[in-house]
């Protein structure tokens, strides 16, 4: 606040001493020029602090709501991963943890990296909704105590898509690694070669 006036002032001062000296105006239209000029200055300066202030709020609130997506999707995975405990089959069981945590590690990398959430969407709007209803229909019929061939042939397709859908969730890790692992090679190539220029 101090600077802003400090500011003003100067500006003031240098109005009210062209327009006297240059311009050859009197002293009371040289204070008048002079204190219009602080105002006018004061208020630019405000106004330009309110639009970096506001800047600033928006994107730590875009970044909020892009943390809150995160964890959302975190906190369905977890739902997820808890179903397993009603699993009977342990190698079924086994499989959707490892979806699950890469599931996780997707969303460790997006709370690091907002600025890819964009790059996920799928994975977001979709994979993890659909994992879900897999798992908790699975869940659902295998309790079942009385099944009939089709109840059978239904719960053998989702234990057959669940090493692709893990393989999907991996690619999807891999997808959005990829410009780290691009940004790292190209630093160690630009270390290699300011190395062999010293050396």
């Amino acid at each position: 606040m101090k600077i802003k006036i400090f500011l003003s002032l100067i500006v003031a001062i240098a109005i009210y001493s062209v327009s006297g000296r240059f311009f050859g105006l009197t002293k009371i239209l040289s204070f008048l020029f002079a204190f219009g000029g602080f105002i006018l200055t004061n208020r630019i300066i405000t106004l330009g602090i309110n639009f970096f202030s506001k800047g600033k709020q928006g994107q730590s609130l875009a970044k909020k709501d892009k943390s809150e997506i995160v964890d959302k999707v975190a906190e369905k995975i977890r739902e997820i991963r808890k179903n397993t405990m009603k699993i009977y089959d342990n190698d079924v069981a086994q499989e959707v943890v490892a979806i699950c945590r890469t599931g996780i590690e997707i969303c460790d990398y997006l709370n690091d990296h907002p600025e890819d959430l964009s790059r996920a969407r799928q994975f977001i709007n979709y994979y993890i909704d659909a994992f879900e209803k897999i798992v908790s229909q699975y869940v659902e019929l295998s309790l079942r105590k009385e099944g009939n061939s089709e109840l059978q042939s239904s719960l053998k397709r989702v234990e057959n898509i669940l090493g692709s859908i893990n393989e999907t969730y991996k690619k999807q890790l891999k997808y959005l690694l990829e410009d780290d692992i691009l940004d790292l090679n190209t630093e160690i190539s630009v270390l290699e070669k300011t190395m062999k220029l010293e050396g």
